[in-house]
């Protein structure tokens, strides 16, 4: 088995105005195996989740943002959290714009 392609991977994608974020989920098997108490076997899946933002926000806030993500994600992924990766990328106002106008300027 080669290194993943693009066609193994499942994406999502959702943004608003004020943040991204995208997430990647391997289709095939990399991780390891475990075997679960009723005898099933599991894949370790990995989801990453990267997040761009702009800058501002209080390290309080963003450790909430992280916890919601991670936990929206484990429940509905049936993901543990544990396994759950998350980049957050802030992005300074004059390296964003929406319509032509630099967030800085508007």
């Amino acid at each position: 088995m080669g290194p993943p392609g693009l066609a193994d991977f499942s994406f999502f994608s959702g943004a608003n105005h004020n943040f991204s974020a995208d997430a990647f989920r391997c289709k095939r098997k990399y991780g390891k195996i475990r075997l679960l108490n009723n005898g099933h076997k599991e894949e370790e899946t990995m989801p990453l989740v990267h997040i761009e933002l702009l800058e501002g926000r209080t390290p309080e806030q963003l450790k909430g943002l992280v916890q919601d993500v991670t936990a929206a994600i484990a429940k509905n992924a049936n993901v543990p959290e544990e396994r759950i990766h998350i980049v957050l990328s802030e992005m300074k106002p004059d390296h964003y714009a929406v319509g032509g106008t630099l967030k800085s300027e508007g």
